[in-house]
């Protein structure tokens, strides 16, 4: 695969984890709730222990 498309696909994979800006992300906060990604990384925390 060419650097080029490396370069594009880092480039998209950025821009989706800007998703919603920085507001949308501290109204979420400020209201005491995670961002949909990060709701999702909890779920598949291979770390969680139920201990």
């Amino acid at each position: 695969m060419p650097k080029e498309s490396f370069d594009k696909l880092a480039e998209m994979r950025e821009k989706a984890l800007e998703a919603g800006g920085a507001e949308r992300k501290k109204r979420q906060y400020d209201a005491g709730k995670y961002t949909a990604r990060e709701r999702i990384e909890k779920l598949l925390d291979l770390d969680f222990s139920s201990n």
